[in-house]
């Protein structure tokens, strides 16, 4: 069996030369937990989503942004502060922009982490819609700052005109933040000592795709602190690469996401694409977990090879062979050396209110090929989180999390003040169900998880 295994590597290192895949055996271990995660309450009745957007800053508070599409409402970002357990609602992006929205389709979500830069907080915004119509067009994403000290959100401008910033990564060594726009998949950035934006048109590929509605966006770009330079994937699995020195963009060659392993057949788009990625200082290259297998994989931005490393889905998937979407809660550990992933599998047992999915930490130690699922996140009240796609891996040695969890319950007073401002349209007997809100939430001390 080892020899055909061995024969299989070859194999696939003789075709695809800029792809690599591990011999070294890789340790797992199942653990059935539960983490026990509680929910901070920000008050926000609106709270849809959230993306990548939660950051510990250097002053020790933890800064998160909620989304909503509801009519009249935006993104709105919050300041957590672990030591006094306080809460404060630090602005909504309509309000800082001027824009009405009930008039514009709104400033609907934060789309990307946030990144701390002498002193202040650097991310962008996506809209929900985008055709005009009864509300009006959609302005643009625009850049933002938030100053530590000062409080105040800067409005830096529109990446482009219409575009929503669906997502953003940022050079905080030169001080330029990068963007992919949705839906025409524009390549854009500001830099931040001249307060230049330049558009660089479309440079997403995307052949033979002509509603560009209709295929996922990117949701990560891998920002080389080293070079300046900029990474990110195409629909047809080719991968683009921006040069700080020349300021120009263009299609690599090689490496590729056409990679065999990371293949799901299926229905529809079914391209391989990486969901989340993150540049380790430690190992001087870029991790990533791709959007439907969820194996983990390396990208070496000198010699622009890809190593495919070991599947870091929930452990009842992994174990089962059984496949869903990556998550985008997917960070690194202060030091560079672990990858934090939340990601959902099925539960065996319903929770309280019958439902069967459930969100599980995973751990994956880098130079001990070690792979830990930790078992499923569970809110000290009983209730499980049922979508989370932010994560960060605090400085404090606690995990922060901004979750979609099911609403306890919708008949008390402030179940009906959540039903009414965002459920209003679902029937009663279907909120157990339906409804849902969306805060932080805060495990405390995975980092000590061995």
């Amino acid at each position: 069996m080892k020899k055909n295994f061995m024969f299989v590597v070859f194999a696939a290192l003789f075709v695809f030369p800029a792809v690599s895949f591990s011999g070294e055996q890789t340790a797992a271990l199942y653990r059935e937990g539960p983490l026990t995660g509680k929910m901070i309450d920000a008050g926000f009745l609106y709270g849809e989503t959230n993306y990548h957007a939660v950051q510990q800053a250097s002053d020790g508070n933890v800064y998160y942004a909620i989304g909503s599409h509801a009519h009249g409402q935006s993104a709105t970002l919050f300041r957590y502060d672990p030591r006094s357990g306080a809460v404060k609602l630090l602005g909504s992006m309509n309000t800082v922009t001027g824009e009405d929205g009930t008039k514009v389709f709104n400033q609907d979500k934060v789309h990307c982490d946030l990144y701390e830069m002498n002193g202040k907080l650097y991310f962008s915004t996506q809209g929900g819609s985008y055709g005009g119509g009864e509300y009006g067009p959609y302005p643009g994403g625009r850049f933002f700052s938030y100053d530590l000290k000062t409080e105040k959100i800067a409005d830096l401008g529109i990446g482009a005109p219409g575009e929503g910033i669906v997502c953003m990564g940022m050079d905080t060594v030169r001080g330029r933040m990068y963007g992919i726009t949705w839906p025409g998949m524009l390549f854009v950035y500001y830099d931040v000592p001249t307060g230049k934006i330049k558009s660089f048109g479309k440079q997403v590929a995307t052949p033979g795709i002509t509603d560009l509605t209709a295929v996922p966006g990117n949701r990560a770009l891998a920002v080389d602190p080293t070079t300046g330079n900029v990474w990110w994937h195409n629909m047809d699995e080719t991968i683009t690469r921006y040069s700080r020195v020349t300021d120009t963009v263009e299609i690599l060659a090689s490496p590729t996401l056409d990679i065999p392993i990371l293949k799901i057949p299926g229905a529809g788009f079914n391209k391989v694409l990486w969901r989340a990625i993150r540049w380790s200082q430690a190992m001087q290259r870029f991790y990533g977990v791709d959007a439907s297998a969820e194996y983990l994989f390396s990208l070496d931005p000198k010699t622009g090879t890809i190593e495919i490393i070991d599947r870091i889905a929930a452990g009842p998937n992994r174990k089962s062979g059984r496949t869903g979407s990556a998550s985008l809660a997917f960070e690194l550990s202060p030091d560079g050396k672990r990858v934090y992933y939340v990601t959902s599998a099925r539960a065996e047992k319903p929770d309280a209110s019958g439902r069967r999915s459930e969100h599980r930490l995973v751990t994956f130690d880098l130079s001990l090929r070690r792979y830990i699922d930790h078992g499923p996140i569970v809110l000290d009240d009983g209730r499980r989180p049922s979508s989370c796609s932010g994560l960060d891996v605090g400085r404090d040695g606690s995990l922060y999390l901004v979750c979609i969890i099911p609403l306890a319950d919708p008949g008390s007073d402030r179940g009906k003040k959540i039903t009414a401002a965002h459920f209003p349209a679902v029937a009663k007997e279907k909120l157990k169900d339906a409804a849902y809100e969306v805060n932080l939430v805060v495990v405390k001390g995975p980092l000590l998880l061995r």
